[in-house]
């Protein structure tokens, strides 16, 4: 496999978009590297309630759902490893300058160093190309493949500290 190929990244269902579904960000890499992070129902439902008011549709909603992005995209490098070092990313969640952002404040939550020798682009929007990552993810969303790391209730805690971290809460 050629070093400068980039694993694919996409998610099952939109953050905020059902809120009645779990969210799954898989990467895909090569034919038979692949790894998946899980979002539940009620972990979404819950952030989204403490942290995005009533009815918000604005910029605070949107850096909330970059947050947890970038967080899901943190544990998602992590369980990967060394192994991959480039990643394209599903256009969904953007600015890529936020999510990169916001990666080096998760880094530094937990004492590492920022995932600095990565490479990241954004997926061009195509309506008739699929990532080979959708599939994974929507998979493992619907239950037919289990998920490599779900996120659990010490991950939702140090979620909640870093979201009030970078809003100064």
């Amino acid at each position: 496999m050629a070093q400068d190929e980039y694993a694919n990244v996409d998610l099952s269902n939109q953050i905020d978009n059902p809120i009645s579904k779990d969210t799954v960000l898989a990467m895909k890499f090569g034919n038979n590297l692949f790894y998946s992070v899980k979002l539940c129902v009620d972990q979404k439902k819950f952030l989204l309630k403490k942290f995005v008011p009533e009815g918000e549709k604005g910029k605070r909603k949107g850096e909330i759902i970059v947050i947890i992005y970038s967080f899901l995209l943190y544990h998602l490098i992590k369980g990967v490893g060394p192994r991959v070092n480039k990643y394209k990313l599903c256009n969904d969640v953007r600015p890529i300058e936020s999510v990169i952002r916001n990666l080096s404040i998760i880094c530094k939550y937990y004492g590492e160093k920022p995932f600095q020798n990565q490479g990241y682009k954004i997926r061009k929007k195509d309506a008739s190309y699929k990532s080979p990552a959708h599939k994974i993810a929507n998979n493992t969303s619907n239950g037919r493949i289990k998920e490599n790391f779900s996120i659990r209730e010490k991950d939702l805690e140090d979620l909640t500290k870093i979201i009030n971290q970078i809003y100064g809460k």
